[in-house]
């Protein structure tokens, strides 16, 4: 496979001729966020590989080499994104993680360029990469602390990050894609979308027209008519089929299960669950939260918990601290929000709630990317609180 061939060229790099960059030598990571969802994941590499062939189009000797933003040990917990690549051909035992890739010697012996994709702010640790920065690719509404002015950026509200990555290959002619690489990009933005469903409408046109656009090259006679019946591509089959590892989480403990899907904004960790909320609180204890907030210094936590069954989508939250200070506050932020409004009522799941609120929220279009937003500000006032006089 051609896709086979470009992972296997850029490990081979990296892990045999790793010491031998040519001082000056061009090389670009593209790097996906910290969640490492399916859309995160398959950006990079769809991207980097995009940006190679039309590189070797030019016949320059740029290298492109995608970066998974999760460390190799935590591959257990997206079992989902490492099937869907598998599947469809990506050899997994040739990508590169946070801690397989030494960013700093490759910075100290080459000229080296960022394209952040699925993201467009910076964690602590990766603050030192901005300058090295060249392109910017997302689908979350613009944080004003980081415009990017004088950076190269694709940034606009859709569903998933895949359409605009797909939108950028089909807008070229000049690099022939592998019909796997147009699944990955599909199956990403069916998840994203949830397979277009209507409740919550989570798509906007533009995800409708290019994904309508990536099934029309994927059945495309030319292949079609070399593959097998089983081979054929079934949108609802494929979403159900992803949506199944996602949410099994009978080998991942509490601390897995919390890191799973995980952002963190301003020191507040927001793991988004493939349950709701509320039953994961019936099988899982306080105690057990209490530890993961102590454990890592957080002030509290705030868990999104997701379903979709039988074409019925549901949402909560919750938030839990320690701190009732920091508890009623947050939490009265969140019900009172405006914009968006969340639409949250109050539920009662243990018989002592004290460190705990629960909520069920009928605003579903409010997901995790318009919730950041609130919190970030939330944050910025609790922590930077106004002085009297």
């Amino acid at each position: 496979m051609i896709q086979f061939t470009f992972f296997r060229h850029v490990w081979l790099h990296l892990n045999i001729y790793h010491e031998n960059f040519e001082m000056n030598e061009e090389v670009t990571i593209v790097l996906g966020n910290e969640t490492c969802d399916v859309d995160s994941a398959v950006c990079s590499l769809v991207y980097a590989y995009i940006r190679q062939g039309l590189s070797a189009v030019l016949q320059e000797t740029k290298h492109y080499i995608p970066v998974l933003n999760i460390n190799e040990e935590d591959k257990v917990l997206k079992a989902e994104v490492f099937y869907f690549l598998e599947k469809y051909g990506v050899p997994v035992d040739c990508l590169q993680f946070r801690d397989t890739i030494d960013l700093k010697h490759i910075r100290s012996s080459t000229h080296l360029e960022v394209i952040l994709v699925d993201q467009h702010t910076l964690s602590e640790r990766d603050l030192w990469l901005k300058s090295h920065v060249s392109e910017v690719i997302d689908h979350r509404p613009l944080d004003p602390d980081w415009d990017w002015k004088n950076t190269s950026k694709t940034v606009e509200s859709v569903a998933s990050c895949a359409t605009l990555i797909a939108e950028k290959l089909i807008n070229q002619d000049a690099l022939p894609v592998p019909r796997s690489m147009l699944i990955l990009l599909y199956g990403a933005i069916l998840l994203d979308t949830w397979c277009f469903a209507e409740n919550p409408k989570l798509y906007t046109e533009k995800d409708k027209i290019i994904v309508e656009e990536l099934y029309r090259k994927i059945s495309y006679p030319t292949f079609v008519g070399l593959l097998k019946d089983e081979e054929l591509i079934d949108g609802d089959h494929l979403f159900e089929d992803l949506l199944s590892v996602r949410c099994n989480l009978t080998h991942l403990t509490v601390l897995q299960i919390l890191k799973k899907d995980l952002k963190i904004s301003c020191g507040i960790p927001i793991p988004v669950l493939p349950v709701l909320v509320q039953e994961f609180l019936k099988l899982h204890t306080i105690e057990e939260l209490q530890k993961f907030t102590k454990d890592f210094e957080y002030k509290g936590i705030i868990l999104i918990g997701v379903t979709f069954s039988n074409g019925r989508y549901a949402q909560d939250i919750a938030v839990f601290s320690t701190d009732k200070y920091f508890l009623d506050l947050m939490t009265d932020t969140l019900v009172t929000s405006r914009d968006p409004d969340l639409q949250l009522n109050e539920v009662t799941v243990y018989a002592n709630m004290e460190y705990i609120k629960v909520f069920t929220q009928q605003n579903f279009k409010a997901t995790r990317k318009q919730i950041l937003p609130i919190v970030r500000e939330f944050m910025r006032h609790f922590l930077s609180p106004p002085t009297e006089g």
